[in-house]
């Protein structure tokens, strides 16, 4: 099926460790970064070259929720779904038997097809997470300049003094990451529903419960 509105961009994204893979509707073109700070810092580029009318990321995992952090703070119109929502899609679509069908264009279909609606932070969410981000940027440099002063020294108890504020820094970091993740978890980017999978859904279909919680 082509969808109506096959002249909007959209994004399909997905996210690990170690990369960043990306899918891009109507054209079709596929790509790969190192999910690292430049690797990000190209992708923001590149969605602000395109102007997407989404960008679509599929939740789980703390990887997935940082990069929609980052994202949002650019105010970029980023949606989040749930694997269970993108697998109920493909079944009731011709796509389903495409078994070499990636993550990314499934992700990217969904979104021409479905059309959600990113749905931008409110104000307060927003400075929350900026000063949040800010934060976590500080405490990064700060590690990294930690890691070369320890890396100087030949004193013992000099090193088991930069390892004790390193342990410090790193459980901030922790912290930190776990205060954003939950942020974007609790807002309006992790909280698309797809009408159209409800309404179809039978009754009392596992689900239908789910989409709906």
């Amino acid at each position: 099926m082509i969808s109506p509105c096959a002249d909007r961009v959209v994004f399909g994204i997905d996210v690990t460790l170690n990369f960043l893979k990306g899918y891009i509707l109507p054209d079709g073109e596929e790509f790969q970064l190192t999910n690292n700070t430049e690797g990000r810092r190209l992708l923001k580029e590149h969605f602000k070259r395109r102007m997407p009318s989404v960008i679509l990321l599929q939740s789980g995992g703390k990887a997935p929720r940082l990069l929609a952090a980052m994202l949002a703070e650019e105010r970029l119109p980023v949606v989040m779904v749930s694997p269970g929502e993108v697998k109920a899609f493909l079944k009731q679509s011709e796509l389903h038997s495409q078994t070499d069908l990636s993550t990314t264009e499934a992700l990217a279909r969904y979104a021409l097809e479905n059309n959600p609606q990113p749905q931008l932070l409110g104000s307060e969410q927003l400075l929350t997470l900026n000063e949040l981000i800010t934060r976590q940027g500080q405490l990064m440099n700060l590690r990294t300049m930690e890691l070369n002063r320890r890396d100087r020294v030949k004193s013992f108890y000099i090193q088991i003094s930069h390892d004790l504020l390193l342990d410090s820094i790193v459980a901030q970091l922790h912290e930190i990451e776990e205060q954003i993740c939950n942020l974007i978890k609790s807002s309006p980017i992790s909280k698309i529903r797809d009408k159209q999978l409800l309404a179809s859904a039978p009754e009392g279909d596992s689900r239908a419960r789910t989409l709906s919680n």
